[in-house]
């Protein structure tokens, strides 16, 4: 039954990221508890809420949905043939063993905040501009479900390139999530100003493709 529920949502999910119509079906003047109702009725598989209803508790499945809509809000204005071909590479990585539309679910039920799904559409975006590949979209999307958002929003500070002051400084266990979640490479190691940490490739993808 899970694997069932999971598989339609799946679908469902893919069926709207390729719709033609995604843009005009989902309008940012509607409240969300009223986007979620005509989301719903107008997919494909009409009765995929009621089906689930037994597999969620009622919080859970209000989250999911919010996050839901908020992607899909996201990404209506990308042309529909662009997202078609983007869930069309995700569909060619055999070794996930899953349906693009399950995955994409993975990954949006992982985001533990609702500010991480902008971070996933602006992912999705510069995937869909050739700015970063299938697999990086992945990658990136794997790191934003282990770094604390607060944490993210500092991770300019990390950019040697850019950042005007002493970049990198040792900043407790803001440098310990960031470090750890895979965006940061440790530059220095005991100098005058201590260790030293600055953004690895990941981190230099986040930075430039996660953010507005």
């Amino acid at each position: 039954m899970e694997d069932e529920s999971l598989e339609i949502l799946g679908n469902n999910l893919k069926a709207h990221i390729t719709d033609d119509d995604l843009a005009n079906k989902i309008s940012t003047g509607i409240d969300v508890v009223g986007i979620l109702v005509d989301l719903v009725t107008k997919l494909p598989v009409i009765d995929t809420f009621n089906k689930l209803r037994n597999s969620f508790n009622n919080y859970n499945a209000l989250r999911l949905h919010k996050k839901l809509t908020r992607f899909l809000l996201g990404i209506s204005d990308i042309q529909p043939l662009d997202r078609q071909r983007f869930m069309e590479d995700l569909d060619s990585l055999h070794e996930l063993k899953e349906k693009s539309g399950e995955v994409l679910i993975d990954i949006i039920v992982r985001m533990n905040h609702l500010g991480k799904i902008d971070f996933l559409i602006n992912l999705f975006k510069a995937k869909i501009s050739s700015k970063i590949d299938i697999k990086e979209f992945l990658r990136l999307a794997m790191i934003l479900e282990k770094v604390s958002i607060m944490d993210l929003h500092s991770l300019k500070n990390y950019d040697v390139e850019t950042y005007s002051n002493t970049p990198g400084k040792y900043e407790g266990s803001l440098t310990d999530s960031l470090y750890s979640a895979g965006l940061l490479n440790i530059s220095v190691i005991g100098g005058n100003d201590g260790t030293l940490f600055n953004l690895n490739k990941s981190g230099k993808q986040m930075l430039l493709h996660g953010f507005n």
